[in-house]
């Protein structure tokens, strides 16, 4: 090979690292998912509706799909317990938070491996009250969830919000097998 080709291959591997870089793979996510209340036993269903962007060399970000009016979703992320009102939530940021690893002590005292774990939060105004709050932890393939509930600011509140185990096929036992470590966690 002559030095030419090599340097106009060097430049063209250069530009599609770079490409590769800058622009995420989008893949939708657009799924209901059941399951339980862990502390209280009531039934719970999550509706999401977002764009996953997955990136060659970063964190993957998520962003809910919102086009009020337009589309029948609104917020992309809904939840509702016990067959309750739909609470419609948001992701604190606007340019859509990353899917940060979620670093787990197991029993042996190891911590998880990277990436096995995933976390993003949503919120939702509660008034003047506060701010209803969802700590969502989730697997590598995005299909099992475990939720903790928070409430900052409000005063009357059970101090013991929700920790739900939902999944895409509402398989409730499957997830504690596959979460038992942030279950373990969340719990203490």
């Amino acid at each position: 090979m002559t030095k030419k080709k090599v340097f106009k291959a060097s430049i063209i591997l250069l530009v599609i690292l770079g490409i590769l870089f800058f622009l995420p793979l989008p893949i939708p996510r657009i799924q209901t998912m059941t399951g339980t209340c862990l502390r209280h036993g009531e039934t719970a269903e999550v509706k999401l509706y977002a764009l996953e962007l997955r990136y060659l060399f970063r964190d993957p970000e998520i962003h809910l799909l919102e086009a009020h009016g337009f589309l029948p979703w609104g917020n992309g992320f809904r939840v509702r317990i016990d067959g309750g009102e739909e609470e419609r939530f948001a992701l604190p940021g606007g340019d859509g938070p990353k899917l940060r690893d979620y670093p787990v002590i197991l029993e042996d005292g190891s911590q998880s491996t990277p990436g096995q774990f995933r976390d993003f939060d949503v919120y939702r105004p509660v008034g003047d009250a506060g701010v209803n709050e969802y700590h969502v932890i989730t697997g590598a393939g995005f299909d099992r969830w475990v939720m903790e509930q928070h409430f900052t600011g409000a005063e009357d509140e059970a101090e013991d919000g929700h920790l739900l185990a939902v999944s895409k096929d509402g398989d409730t036992e499957a997830v504690r097998r596959e979460m038992a470590a942030v279950i373990e966690v969340l719990e203490r």
